[in-house]
């Protein structure tokens, strides 16, 4: 058998064996990837939120995915189990735009009883990447349906505003969970000069249960604009939309008028999107003080070494869902190195804003903030970013050295702010401290090390040194 087989070589193993000269050269014992999405899709949320009570009897439940899904997969996956393990089935609309799936159930669910729900690991993503296991949350309804309207909590711009920066996205955060099928530009609309339509696309955010629409170009300067929503915008009860502030039709309205400026803009990213870790001088991670796990790509080039407990990185020491890229043959990691580069140089050549050096305590509005040196948070500092309402709003940090989180300290993001749209631009390092709470795409010129049991919403990025990690979990913030 040994010598039939060497007659005719398995074609399996020969790929096996062609690529194993290249997992040498990542220094690991695990292939690098070769481009293909292999991260297991997850549930961002859920509505109900997980241990909700008092839900109301007719209300769809939806679930958030950290990616688009295959649709015909759905179905079957999503189930609702009652006190007695009868299993209720439903139908599942999916909505790519948002990643959101909701479910409509055949009838009201009983009054007073708690449920579970359940996503299979059926559920498969668009490369057929299935859950990594299956998805469990719990709630327990009322004693009543919803036959509460939704409304509109607030707007940005608010109405009547007026200075709107010409690249503004509008924003409109609704009282409770909405089902995002009915959140479109059928029901949302924008109009200026007078009747006339503004091209644009509208996205819903589950968890901050608000909707933006963002324009195709920029407004026109010292201009009024109407905002409409329609009720065709309903709640996950299918309850239509109301409003005081309510025109003839019942639409909600909101008036603002724009300036002649602009918001700062985010930085783009190109193909650092996937990856929460980049480094020209390979990895370092310890599991000493518990599971490091990487929830994104990582990219390693032009050194692949990647080095867990002081032996070639295993399948856990990290533990990395996505893929390894190192110094990889297709340049992926190459690739991203540059796309680092460039992004860096945006951030750090944007026209420098306030100048900050310890940002301890401070609570800063979007925009950008500049250090000709150091930027620090003190030893169990809080700085808050706040977003003002602002689903898009950014923050830039410019720092001319080297940024210092000590330990206990944390970011904090309030009021719609995203970790996705915050950058940390800095000339030398980035070092975190222990049990660190962290938001924000780092983009270093050397190196990133963080310590035990910090936690980082965002990316590590150094150009030219290593990532150092001690215990730590990195995940890809949420665009």
């Amino acid at each position: 058998m040994l010598l039939e087989n060497l007659k005719r070589p398995n074609p399996i193993t020969t790929l096996l064996f062609l690529l194993l000269p290249f997992a040498v050269m990542a220094g690991c014992d695990f292939l690098a990837g070769q481009g293909v999405d292999t991260r297991a899709p997850t549930v961002i949320s859920t509505s109900p939120s997980d241990a909700a009570t008092g839900v109301a009897i007719n209300q769809r439940i939806s679930a958030t995915f950290s990616k688009s899904m295959n649709v015909s997969s759905l179905d079957a996956a999503f189930s609702v189990t009652g006190p007695d393990a009868d299993i209720i089935a439903g139908k599942v609309a999916f909505d790519t735009a948002t990643n959101i799936a909701t479910i409509t159930l055949p009838g009201y669910l009983a009054t007073n009883t708690a449920y579970t729900a359940t996503w299979a690991n059926g559920a498969r993503d668009l490369n057929n990447t299935s859950l990594a296991e299956t998805f469990t949350w719990r709630f327990t309804t009322g004693a009543t349906a919803d036959t509460t309207a939704p409304t509109v909590l607030s707007s940005n711009p608010a109405d009547l505003a007026t200075g709107v920066p010409l690249n503004k996205r509008i924003n409109a955060t609704f009282s409770e969970a909405m089902d995002p099928s009915t959140i479109s530009v059928a029901n949302y609309t924008l109009t200026g000069p007078g009747p006339t339509p503004v091209t644009g696309s509208v996205t819903y955010d589950a968890a901050g249960h608000t909707t933006t629409f963002a324009p195709l170009t920029n407004l026109a300067a010292n201009t009024a604009y109407t905002a409409m929503l329609t009720r065709g915008c309903t709640d996950l009860a299918g309850n239509a939309l109301v409003n005081v502030r309510a025109d003839s039709q019942k639409r909600v309205v909101w008036n603002f008028t724009t300036g002649t400026t602009v918001d700062q803009e985010p930085v783009n990213l190109r193909s650092l999107s996937t990856f929460a870790v980049v480094a020209g001088a390979g990895l370092t991670n310890s599991n000493s003080a518990g599971q490091t796990t990487i929830n994104g790509d990582v990219g390693l080039s032009p050194t692949a070494t990647c080095l867990g407990d002081g032996s070639p990185c295993s399948a856990l020491d990290p533990l990395i869902n996505g893929t390894l890229y190192a110094n990889d043959p297709a340049g992926v990691a190459a690739a991203a190195k540059a796309d680092l580069t460039v992004a860096y140089n945006d951030a750090a050549g944007r026209p420098p804003g306030t100048t900050v050096n310890d940002i301890s305590g401070m609570v800063l509005a979007p925009g950008v903030y500049t250090s000709g040196s150091t930027m620090s948070i003190a030893v169990g500092g809080t700085v808050t970013l706040d977003a003002q309402g602002d689903a898009y709003a950014a923050w830039i940090f410019q720092i001319g050295s080297s940024l210092t989180v000590n330990n206990n300290a944390q970011v904090l993001l309030i009021n719609g702010a995203k970790a996705s749209n915050v950058y940390w631009a800095i000339a030398a390092s980035s070092t975190l401290g222990t049990n660190v709470s962290f938001k924000g795409n780092v983009l270093a010129g050397a190196s990133n090390s963080v310590g035990t049991g910090s936690v980082v919403e965002g990316r590590l990025l150094s150009q030219t040194g290593q990532i150092t990690l001690l215990s730590n979990t990195l995940t890809i913030p949420v665009p």
